[in-house]
């Protein structure tokens, strides 16, 4: 049986860059490009792509690696339980690459499948880019 389940817009970790004054307000992000769904006991993981449509583009703004939580997967009320951005991993500071001027970073952290153990024991999912 199919069923809808709105996935609410989650607050990224980032702040909006050089706002002092008021304080930088939190940006959200809204989980879109569903990449997968993994169900595990009463647990379902998204792995997605969420856009911040607000500008500017950066990295830590427009798009974020979001893996959502959805509660009673297999109930007839599963609620969305919020998300994991995958982003928050990458904020390591910038580091000069010795061929270039200009500073780099790892991979970028885009959740592409998940991978589970056997529910007993009860080991955390995995996943891969």
């Amino acid at each position: 049986m199919a069923r809808v389940i709105p996935l609410a817009p989650q607050i990224t970790g980032f702040k909006f860059p050089n706002l002092t004054n008021p304080p930088a307000p939190d940006t959200l992000a809204f989980p879109n490009q569903l990449q997968s769904v993994v169900i595990r006991g009463e647990s379902a993981y998204l792995p997605n792509i969420a856009a911040s449509p607000t500008g500017p583009l950066r990295f830590s703004l427009d798009t974020h690696a979001f893996v959502n939580l959805i509660a009673g997967a297999n109930s007839t009320s599963p609620l969305d339980f919020g998300a994991t951005n995958l982003h928050l991993g990458a904020r390591v500071p910038k580091r000069a690459n010795a061929n270039c001027s200009s500073p780099t970073r790892g991979p970028s952290p885009l959740p592409i499948r998940l991978a589970t153990a056997p529910l007993t024991p009860s080991p955390p999912a995995a996943t891969s880019s």
